[in-house]
């Protein structure tokens, strides 16, 4: 199969960078804490910011409240999976055997529990993406920026220190508006086959939030395509 792009959304690469400095950046970046609040941890600055915000938010997207129900993590999930469990849907979908319901049924909310699956993990994912981009395959990062799980401002961080021949150029390009539809949907920026985008008005979701934007980065990996 050829490899023609990478496009991440909101993905956590490289914990190293992606930590809780930048996290409490993030925080600070947003208004969710005061800018007098200086937390040694991310725990810390997690109840400095129900604090200031007055509820516990969303952990994909601080604008709403968490919510809690049978398969509830942090967003009701039960209307999608009543609709992912339909007999039509998983043919169109291919689904296999009882995947769908591992998936979707009971409590499970779209999620499988793998356990400590990647506990081990030492693989360089962005290492990785140095090499997919010193192939000459394009990369797009994409962040929404209501997003506490994987937040845009360590996501950043990442996309900055990946080590690729064009890292310096890259780092030294200003954001530039994303314009849609005559309203500014974000900021990216871009160098050689490096796109980052952090998109407004979005949590973990941006499809279902933003989904024009969404298409957006999707076409800065498709318009690349012969």
């Amino acid at each position: 199969i050829p490899f023609s792009g990478a496009l991440i959304g909101n993905g956590c690469v490289n914990n190293t960078v992606q930590n809780s400095n930048e996290y409490i950046s993030f925080l600070h970046e947003q208004n969710l804490i005061p800018s007098t609040s200086n937390p040694s941890s991310q725990a810390l600055a997690e109840v400095a910011m129900v604090k200031n915000l007055g509820y516990s938010p969303n952990y994909y997207d601080y604008r709403i409240q968490s919510i809690s129900c049978n398969a509830c993590y942090g967003y009701n999930y039960t209307a999608w999976s009543y609709w992912f469990l339909q007999s039509t849907v998983e043919t169109a979908l291919n689904v296999c055997g009882e995947a769908g319901n591992d998936a979707f049924s009971g409590s499970a909310g779209g999620c499988i529990s793998l356990g400590s699956f990647d506990s081990k993990d030492s693989f360089d994912y962005s290492g990785a993406l140095a090499r997919t981009l010193e192939a000459g395959i394009p990369v797009t990062l994409y962040y929404g920026k209501a997003d506490t799980a994987c937040n845009y401002v360590g996501g950043y961080a990442m996309a900055s220190t990946i080590s690729w021949n064009g890292q310096e150029q890259f780092s030294s390009q200003s954001f530039e508006e994303l314009e849609i539809s005559g309203v500014e949907a974000g900021q990216v920026k871009s160098y050689g086959g490096l796109t980052f985008i952090q998109v407004e008005s979005a949590g973990h979701m941006v499809p279902l939030d933003q989904p024009a934007a969404s298409a957006y980065a999707v076409n800065t990996i498709l318009s690349t395509i012969a």
